[in-house]
């Protein structure tokens, strides 16, 4: 009704338009009408124009109905422009219409008066990913805006490998061989010290606390002070930083941090100096299917698992504070055989190597070594795309579906007959920093290993596709 609405006065303008061009030139145009007396055509036409509707009478154009003059506040628009991004940033909402308030929702909902007051960027495009944010515009005495939607996708960091190896561990020339060095997807790395004992992830608007529990000082001294879960997240609750409300990291969160172009410890020691390879790091995740137990990652190359919350040394805490990124992916089957992830843009094979593509994925899933499995994805013409690789381990590990209270850890809906034997694993292209191997994800649990690159017990295959 209200588009209707919407439309009827646009044609009574119209109308009225004409009416005045062609017989009423000249004349006064009632004040009740249009709220203001005017005394000639020209005056007439800056009333009556709404934006982006270009109008003619007679073949001459008379330019853009404004909104103003309908009372129709106008739709609000996104900055920067929802979909694909290739950087991270912050998420705006403005409307031309003065004086006008935006109200927005980020789970897909109508928004109205009651949803969240827009007043300052909602958050940035990483922690947004996938969600379909939506705003409504209102005015007093205005009719409301059209509700606008928008989804934002954003590439897995850059593990930051760069070099290649072959099978056997020998570095290799990287060009054309698939490899992650080779290909190095993703969206780039950049941290920001702030000089107050925190440093800012640029990629994903996270601030890092620069010392783990029990280091201080520029170079991060001290020994790490290892505890059980309770205790590290009650660390991050109670830490006083830098005016900053912490808390203990997500795995999501965490995961963002192994680099791999740094080998034990795997992260950027620039920034987080003084950081140990073998000793774990907590996170705020429970794991699903044994709420007894929580994920922790280390860095040695990004060994992700889960453990009792009652362990202690040697686990420890650093502190995260920003907007929350759970596990929000929204995928839609493209009905090819593939499936896009919105909140990657990453299109995924549907099927493992070796299943049938039909709609449950029967047929028994394929095994191969690491060298096979990449050149498979490299030669791989499926679903009228001619561009796979073997995925990155930031880029299988956006699949991980900790949520997931049974076997498998990935939505078994969108990738169905995922194998979810404990001793199995799906092959990445990131080399381990532990020659020769390479970092895989087992989907039983989500759990994130490695193995040696040509074992006679080998890794399932699900190549992506970019793009």
């Amino acid at each position: 009704m209200r588009l209707l609405s919407r439309h009827i006065k646009l044609i009574l303008t119209i109308l009225v338009s004409l009416i005045f061009h062609n017989c009423l030139t000249g004349y006064y145009l009632s004040q009740e009408v249009f709220g203001t007396k005017k005394s000639n055509y020209d005056e007439f036409v800056l009333l009556g124009f709404i934006s982006n509707s270009n109008l003619s009478v007679g073949g001459s154009r008379l330019g853009e109905v404004d909104l103003e003059s309908l009372r129709i506040v106008a739709t609000p628009s996104f900055s920067p422009i929802a979909g694909p991004r290739t950087t991270n940033s912050l998420i705006t909402l403005t409307t031309t219409t003065a004086d006008a308030t935006i109200y927005y929702t980020t789970d897909g909902t109508t928004p109205n008066t009651s949803s969240t007051q827009y007043s300052a960027p909602i958050a940035n495009v990483w922690s947004l990913a996938g969600k379909n944010i939506r705003a409504i515009a209102f005015r007093e005495g205005y009719e409301n805006s059209e509700v606008v939607s928008g989804v934002y996708s954003l590439p897995p960091i850059k593990t930051g490998q760069s070099a290649c190896w072959n099978a056997v561990g020998t570095p290799i020339d990287c060009t054309g061989s698939g490899q992650d060095g080779d290909l190095q997807p993703g969206i780039a790395r950049g941290y920001t010290d702030n000089g107050n004992g925190t440093v800012t992830d640029n990629a994903t608007g996270l601030i890092w606390q620069k010392c783990s529990r029990g280091q201080s000082g520029d170079f991060c001294s001290g020994s790490l002070g290892g505890s059980n879960w309770a205790t590290a997240v009650n660390y991050c609750t109670s830490l006083d930083l830098a005016g900053e409300t912490w808390r203990l990291p997500s795995r999501q969160e965490l995961e963002t941090l192994p680099d791999n172009s740094f080998a034990d410890p795997a992260i950027d020691s620039n920034f987080f100096p003084n950081s140990q390879s073998f000793d774990g790091f907590w996170t705020s995740t429970t794991n699903a299917q044994n709420t007894t137990r929580a994920w922790h990652v280390n860095f040695v190359y990004g060994v992700v698992n889960h453990l009792l919350k009652t362990t202690g040394d040697p686990f420890n805490a650093r502190c995260v504070t920003g907007a929350t990124k759970g596990y929000s992916n929204h995928f839609t089957d493209n009905e090819d055989g593939t499936i896009r992830d919105n909140t990657t843009s990453l299109v995924w094979q549907k099927c493992t190597r070796g299943q049938i593509n039909d709609t449950i994925c029967s047929g028994t899933a394929t095994q191969t070594d690491w060298q096979a499995s990449i050149t498979y994805c490299n030669e791989l013409n499926f679903a009228g795309r001619t561009t796979w690789r073997l995925p990155s381990i930031n880029e299988l590990k956006s699949i991980v579906d900790t949520n997931q209270s049974t076997l498998p850890a990935i939505d078994s809906t969108v990738f169905p007959s995922t194998d979810s034997n404990l001793t199995s694993a799906y092959w990445s292209s990131t080399t381990s920093s532990s020659l020769p191997r390479a970092i895989n994800v087992n989907f039983g649990t989500g759990t994130v290993g490695d193995a040696v690159k040509n074992i006679e017990i080998n890794r399932y295959v699900r190549c992506v596709s970019s793009d």
